[in-house]
Formats: structure tokens, C-alpha cells, sequence
């Protein structure tokens, strides 16, 4: 009697929270739908705020800076150049490959193509897997082979990171085609740090965190898929093909890092300068690097962050970027 009573109380207990998980998963399934059309919505708004204003003017776009946030470094009016910019923060090779597609018909007078080299470039999978997740979800493209664990670690992810408020309040989640904030004319992304100079020390402090968090960029992007390096390469490829067959030079860069960042990423950097020097040999890419140039490097003065360089520094090291470049026509 006492068995067939347990045996009753777990079948009502199992009955009892199939009948609480099935309203459950029906409502987590259409809150995932509903993230997918808010993903696709937020990134069609950045793509529109900010492309609408290149395909307007790309007649006489003569560049375009591609990739991540460290084209902060790039300051069009110095290199005399009719420039805009297009890349957006954490933007891997992967996106940077799709959005030279999407705008090489539109631009008849581009020239130059300007990518920075970061020291995670062969290693940065979308920064980290929701990330990644939500790219598939935006661009509609299809998951890299060797991907693993992506889907269901970022489905979860999502979850756990929704702002419905900001949601309903119309709040763009993803960078999409765009990082947001405010723009010059010319597409940089401005900020209050780019005018600013932080001291010394808390810029030796920075470092720190910042190459730790790109360390760990490298190493999650290495778990999810460790055929990761060779698909680097293939964008890149395709980035080669797509800008030498319409005589476009493509301008593969590192630009200057604070010098207490590029001290503890020694090993990432000799890894970059390895590939990209055999890069540059095989398909006569121009690769410039400028990693630890001493007029900037030492200089706290010319960075908004161990990473990024700020206006002043920008406009120092786009006058030697300018003396680099080709004098030749592409």
C-alpha cells in the first residue's frame, strides 16, 4: 500500500510539472521569437541611421574603414583622403567580409579599404558566443562549421541578459551595422574620451584589465571553435579577392597600443606578425604595423584608453599613416 501511494504522489508530481514546464516552453519559445524580431529591428535601425547617410554621399567616398573600434586611429581629413567610416565595435572579420560586399557596388571612386590587424583579429569570433549568436540572428548567416555549444549557451544567454523595460522603451540592443552614439560627418563615432587624456597611471591600470579581456576573447573564441583561425584566413582571402579585382587597396593596419597593453601581449602580437607578414608575401597585401611606434606608444597623452588612440592621437598617427600609404593611383 505505501508503494502504490509513492508511486501515486510521483506520478502527480511528474503529471504536475510537465503541466507547469509545457506553458513554460511555449512562453520561452515566443519570447525567443520575439528577441529575433527585436535583434533584426535594432540592427536595421543602426544599419539605416548610419548607412543612409554613406549610400547618400558613396559617389564620392574615396575610403572606408571596416572592422573593429580600433579604427578610431583613423582620421580621414589628415590623410587628405574623402573618407567614411563604417566598422563597428567588436566587428569581426566575418561581419567585415559581409559589409564590403553589401557596399562595394554603391561606391564607384573607392580606393582605399582601411582594416585594423588587432592582436585577437585571427582569434575574435564576434568577441563571445551570444555575441556571435545574435550575429547569426541579425545577418541570417548560417553558423561556422566547427561551431560548437553556440546555440543552446547563447539562447540561454539571451535570457538571461533581457531588458524588457528597455525593450518596450524601444532601446537598441545590438550594435548590428552600428555602434551606438553620436557620428561626425564622416561616420567616426564621437565620444567624450576622444577629447580627453587620462593620467598615466590609470592608463598603466587599464592595460591590464583590457589585455585580460582580450586574452580571454582569444581563448572563448578558441573553445567554441578551433578551426577558427583557418575561416580567419578565408575572409581575409575573400576581403583580397573582392578589393585587388576592382583595383581597390586594401590597407590591413595595427595601429598604435600604450605601451604598458602591448607589454602583456607580447605573444598574441608575435602570432599576428607571423601570419600577416606571410599574408603580405603570398598575396601582396599591403600590411602596415605600427603596434609600438615610439613617437606614440610611451605617450599616455595620445590614447583614449590602452587601446584606442584619441583625437590628438588619431591626427599624429594618421600624418605617418599618410607617408606609408602608396603614392601610386590603385
Amino acid at each position: 500500500m505505501p508503494i502504490r501511494s509513492t508511486s501515486r504522489d510521483l506520478a502527480k508530481f511528474i503529471f504536475g510539472a510537465v503541466v507547469f514546464a509545457a506553458p513554460l516552453a511555449i512562453v520561452l519559445t515566443c519570447a525567443a521569437m520575439f528577441a529575433e524580431r527585436e535583434l533584426r529591428h535594432s540592427a536595421n535601425g543602426a544599419k539605416v541611421a548610419r548607412f543612409e547617410h554613406f549610400f547618400e554621399i558613396s559617389d564620392s567616398v574615396e575610403a572606408i574603414t571596416l572592422g573593429n573600434s580600433h579604427n578610431l586611429a583613423i582620421n580621414f581629413d589628415v590623410l587628405g583622403i574623402s573618407g567614411y567610416h563604417l566598422w563597428s565595435g567588436a566587428e569581426d572579420i566575418f561581419e567585415t567580409a559581409q559589409k564590403l560586399e553589401a557596399v562595394l557596388d554603391s561606391a564607384p571612386r573607392l580606393k582605399w579599404v582601411f582594416v585594423p590587424v588587432s592582436f585577437h583579429f585571427f582569434r575574435d569570433n564576434a568577441s563571445k558566443p551570444e555575441i556571435r549568436m545574435q550575429h547569426y540572428m541579425v545577418h541570417g548567416t548560417p553558423a561556422l562549421p566547427g561551431d560548437r555549444g553556440i546555440w543552446l549557451d547563447s539562447w540561454m544567454s539571451l535570457f538571461s541578459k533581457m531588458d524588457w523595460l528597455g525593450w518596450l522603451g524601444g532601446k537598441k540592443l545590438v550594435r548590428g551595422w552600428g555602434s551606438a552614439g553620436n557620428f561626425s560627418a564622416s561616420g567616426q563615432q564621437l565620444t567624450e574620451r576622444r577629447f580627453s587624456v587620462l593620467p598615466d597611471q590609470t592608463l598603466r591600470a587599464e592595460a591590464i584589465e583590457v589585455s585580460s579581456k582580450h586574452k580571454e576573447v582569444v581563448q572563448s573564441s578558441w573553445r567554441v571553435n578551433q578551426r577558427l583561425d583557418e575561416q580567419c584566413l578565408g575572409a581575409l582571402a575573400e576581403l583580397v579577392d573582392a578589393t585587388s579585382s576592382r583595383g581597390i587597396v586594401l590597407v590591413l593596419y595595427t595601429p598604435p597600443y600604450f605601451d604598458a597593453y602591448t607589454e602583456t601581449m607580447q605573444a598574441e602580437q608575435q602570432g599576428i606578425a607571423r601570419i600577416m607578414d606571410s599574408v603580405a608575401r603570398h598575396s601582396a597585401t599591403l600590411y602596415l604595423d605600427f603596434h609600438d611606434h615610439p613617437s606614440i606608444s610611451p605617450e599616455a597623452a595620445y590614447f583614449q584608453d590602452p587601446d584606442h588612440l584619441n583625437q590628438p592621437g588619431s591626427a599624429l598617427f594618421s600624418s605617418i599613416l599618410k607617408e606609408k600609404l602608396p603614392t601610386h593611383e590603385p
